[in-house]
């Protein structure tokens, strides 16, 4: 997606040295009241409440009296939407992904077959070092639809 066709992707990581839980609900909040906005967010659904590790799922909503964000999960036949709280939330994508930066999409064509779901440690380390893994925080994607005569992207 990119302004070319119209869009805005903005990419934030949750690098609690960068950005505070203030930031961060006001940057959701606005977007979730944008009708051409969409949120997703990489967070750790152990740190959110839930069983699991990291995880990319879509916002629905904001409760300003709960002070919580509605995580739609993409498996709702595992984990139905929830409600977490805001600092929760933050703390969840708060943390780093192992694998959170990499070239994609272009290093996913230099793997194997077999490397493309690695069925040993070794062979998704080793996946791993082709695509150019690095860590990175978790945190949170908008993308807005640009207004007639809208320009760039962030």
């Amino acid at each position: 997606l990119s302004s070319d066709v119209g869009w805005t992707v903005t990419k934030v990581n949750v690098d609690p040295d960068a950005v505070s839980l203030h930031d961060m609900r006001n940057d959701l909040k606005s977007a979730l009241s944008d009708p051409n906005a969409r949120v997703l967010i990489n967070y750790h659904r152990a740190e959110a409440g839930q069983v699991g590790g990291g995880h990319w799922s879509p916002l629905g909503s904001y409760s300003q009296s709960e002070d919580a964000f509605l995580i739609m999960d993409v498996a709702k036949y595992k984990y139905p939407p929830v409600w977490v709280p805001a600092e929760r939330l933050y703390v969840s994508m708060a943390t780093t992904d192992r694998c959170g930066e990499w070239d994609f999409p272009w290093a996913q064509d230099l793997l194997s077959p077999e490397l493309r779901r690695p069925r040993t440690k070794e062979d998704a380390m080793k996946a791993a070092r082709i695509v150019g893994c690095q860590g990175a925080w978790r945190g949170y994607v908008i993308v807005r639809k640009m207004d007639d005569g809208a320009e760039g992207s962030q």
